[in-house]
Formats: structure tokens, C-alpha cells, sequence
């Protein structure tokens, strides 16, 4: 019998369509029309300006900010460059401080946000570096699920001319791997590495451009994103003194599904080559890519032993797949590969008679909080009962089963993951009343 209504022992968890968990918008505040902006029209070293940009909405959490450059303006010079800083982020709200070190002019930039407050995601950042490193760096990062990064240079200073490249190299289950190149005449740079899911974003290709203007003719978006949203970002530019320093990344910021763009120089800027990335970002979703394991399939043996009293222990637990059998209480948590497709729980108990075994399972295409349930009477022609459950998930992932056994008379497990939250989903509760 199904009762989509009984959830006693489990509760799966579901983000509500009305939560935020992504916003994006394009700030000029920055640039020399910016109203109070007081970067371009003063020369006085260490100068800054400060300003808040409001959420569309606001979050439930205080989200994760991930910025893009689109456009740099700034004058020529033997030293120049800007410091980014993001002061404080609200749940409607965060601060953006432009500081800049040096005299010479600074006409301004612009940037995209992305503003995330969704697991599947996680923004690193390292702002206004001095001095930073060439080669390799690694990050830790909280999912093991990730699959994917992008890197965002935000921030540079550099004596005359200079060139950089930063690139995300790896993503593993613990860590990110960024590569850095550069010239010795950049003094500082700062930062951020957007990590996610299979199902948060996506990079389509990396472009390598020596003549400038640059296009990315328009794209379909692969199957399954159709509404996603653009994702592009300058990763690499070499400019040479002279010239004022002019790039600007052409992309539509009102029609966000729209796929093409192109990089462009003006009023004479020169450049010796820029390296940009596009692909596509899922905006706010809520179901995602992966699913808990489900019920495919039960067996149920009931008989009686007449050699019962030479079987020690009330009961066995075990799960072959993790090498895992108990016969003792205890919290167990058994690490999911995401080579683990299926497992067979095992499970093995005496039976006495005017007991009863309830058991309560999680239905495979059952909705969200649909649970089988059946029972077993003892009587007195059943003295053991032997049961077999095959679970199976069609989007394996690494995570964890947790498994509860409170006496012998409670066994609960649990799958754990992450998907927009941090999941306990329910999938077998045993109990001997």
C-alpha cells in the first residue's frame, strides 16, 4: 500500500519555488558617468569610491557574489591599475570599493554579478593579491560533486605594459587547481574561481585571439539548457604601453539567453592578444541533476528454523557493496563513490511470537514524500524472516549512507548529499515492535 501522506520516520527536503538562489545584474556605477564617482575626477593617489548595488529580491541566506569584468578603461601610463574589494554582502544587498593606488587617470569598469546562494555552487575568492604567484595553486572546496570551475580576473596593477593569463586547470572532489602566467610588471591581482555541479553550469570553448575585435557567432544552448543563461569571461590579455589601456566585452545584458558576443577595442587601444571563455549558466532552478537512491525491488523470507537457538544475534545488517555487516547499535556512515550505481541491503531477524516487523521504503518514481510500507507478523510458524532490498539511482554521485540502528528494534538509513541544500533523504526504515 502507497501513501503519498505518511512520512513519519523520513523527511526529503525541497527548496520552494519562491526562495532566491540567483540573481545576476550589470553595474556601471564605476565607470566616469557614475553618479558621486569620484575616481576619474580626482588624481590623488590611494583614492576610492564606494557603492551598494540592491538585489532585485532578496535571499533567504546571505549569498555567494561572483564578479565579471566587461569592460576596463583605464589611461596609459608607467603605473596603473585599480584594487576590487567587496566591503559586505546582505541578503538584499552588497558593496563594491574601487581603490586606486596611483595618479594616473582611471576611466572606470563595468561588471557583471552573479549573486548564489545554492550548495551546487561555491565562489572562491582571492582579491587584490600582491605580488601573486606564477604556476599551479590549489583550493579546497566544500562539494565533492564538482565537475566544473571558471576563473575571473577582477583586479590588476602593472608598471607600463603587461599580460596575464589565469585559467581553472582541475577540479577534483576535494580541491580546485587554477594556472596562473604573467608578466613581471604586474604588482597585484585579484580573483575568483566560480565551482560547479554537472547541472549548475557549463564551458563550451576557450578562444585564443590575436586580432581584435573577437566574435562568438550564437550558439544553441545543449539539450536539456534551453533556460540557461550566457556565460563569458575575459581570462587572459597582453597589452603593451602606449595606448590606452580599452577593452570591452559586447554581450546582451537585457536578453540573457542571447549567445553571442564579441570582444572589442576603441579610441585606438592596442592589444596583443586576449584569451576569453563562454559557456552556459543555469539560472535559479530547484530540481537538480541528482537523485537519491530509490526501492527497485524487495524479497521477503519468512520461515521457521528449528535450529534457532544456535543463531547468536537477533539480527544482521549488511550492504555487500561496502563491505559492511552489523549485528551491534551503533551510527555507521559508509562513503558513496559516484561508481556506485546499486546496492543490496541485507537484513536478518529473529522473530518472536506477538511481535511484528514494519517496515517503511522509499518508492522508486514515488513522489516526494511517498513512502512503501508493509509488515510482517511473528506468529507462531515464523521464527526468522530474511529480507533482501535492491536500491538503485540513476544519477550516481559521491555522498553517504548513514545508518542508524537504535537497540534491536529501530534501523534507520539515510542517504546524505548535496544538491541545493544539504539533503537526509530517508530510504529504509526497519522497525520490531
Amino acid at each position: 500500500m502507497v501513501k503519498c501522506s505518511f512520512f513519519l520516520m523520513g523527511i526529503l527536503m525541497i527548496p520552494s519555488n519562491c526562495l532566491t538562489t540567483f540573481l545576476t545584474g550589470f553595474v556601471s556605477t564605476f565607470y566616469v558617468w557614475g553618479s558621486g564617482n569620484i575616481l576619474y575626477s580626482s588624481s590623488t593617489p590611494n583614492r576610492s569610491f564606494s557603492s551598494t548595488i540592491n538585489f532585485s529580491s532578496s535571499f533567504t541566506n546571505i549569498p555567494e557574489v561572483f564578479i565579471i569584468n566587461q569592460v576596463y578603461d583605464l589611461n596609459t601610463g608607467s603605473e596603473q591599475g585599480f584594487q576590487f574589494y567587496i566591503d559586505s554582502i546582505t541578503r538584499s544587498s552588497f558593496t563594491v570599493r574601487i581603490q586606486l593606488p596611483y595618479t594616473t587617470t582611471y576611466n572606470g569598469i563595468e561588471f557583471r554579478y552573479y549573486a548564489i546562494d545554492d550548495k551546487r555552487r561555491q565562489v572562491i575568492s582571492m582579491f587584490n593579491q600582491f605580488n601573486p604567484t606564477q604556476g599551479t595553486l590549489k583550493f579546497q572546496h566544500n562539494n565533492p560533486n564538482f565537475v566544473v570551475g571558471i576563473a575571473s580576473v577582477i583586479s590588476l596593477q602593472y608598471l607600463g605594459s603587461f599580460s596575464y593569463h589565469l585559467y581553472v586547470s582541475e577540479v577534483t572532489k576535494t580541491d580546485c587547481s587554477i594556472t596562473m602566467s604573467f608578466s613581471n610588471t604586474i604588482q597585484q591581482l585579484g580573483y575568483q574561481i566560480l565551482l560547479g555541479t554537472k547541472d549548475a553550469f557549463y564551458i563550451k570553448g576557450t578562444i585564443y585571439a590575436t586580432s581584435i575585435p573577437s566574435y562568438v557567432a550564437a550558439f544553441s544552448f545543449e539539450s536539456g539548457w534551453q533556460d540557461s543563461q550566457l556565460l563569458s569571461v575575459i581570462q587572459g590579455i597582453s597589452y603593451s604601453e602606449g595606448t590606452t589601456f580599452r577593452i570591452r566585452l559586447n554581450r546582451n545584458n537585457v536578453v540573457m539567453t542571447q549567445t553571442n558576443y564579441d570582444i572589442e577595442l576603441w579610441a585606438g587601444s592596442v592589444l596583443q592578444n586576449v584569451y576569453h571563455q563562454y559557456g552556459a549558466i543555469r539560472p535559479q532552478w530547484n530540481e537538480g541533476f541528482y537523485q537519491s537512491f530509490q526501492l527497485l525491488k524487495f524479497f521477503v523470507f519468512k520461515n521457521y528454523d528449528n535450529n534457532i537457538a544456535t543463531i547468536l544475534n537477533s539480527f544482521e545488517l549488511s550492504i555487500p557493496e561496502f563491505n559492511f555487516q552489523s549485528s551491534i547499535s551503533g551510527v555507521f556512515n559508509l562513503d558513496v563513490d559516484n561508481s556506485i550505481t546499486d546496492f543490496t541491503l541485507n537484513f536478518i531477524r529473529k522473530c518472536e511470537q506477538g511481535k511484528k516487523l514494519t517496515m517503511q521504503l522509499i518508492q522508486a518514481n514515488g513522489c516526494a514524500s511517498t513512502y512503501y510500507q508493509y509488515e510482517i507478523i511473528c506468529t507462531s510458524r515464523i521464527n526468522i524472516c530474511k529480507q533482501k532490498f535492491y536500491f538503485q539511482t540513476a544519477t550516481p554521485m559521491i555522498s553517504k549512507l548513514k545508518i542508524t540502528i537504535s537497540s534491536d528494534t529501530t534501523f534507520i538509513i539515510e542517504h546524505n548529499y548535496i544538491d541545493q541544500v544539504v539533503k537526509y533523504v530517508n530510504i529504509a526504515s526497519i522497525g520490531y515492535v
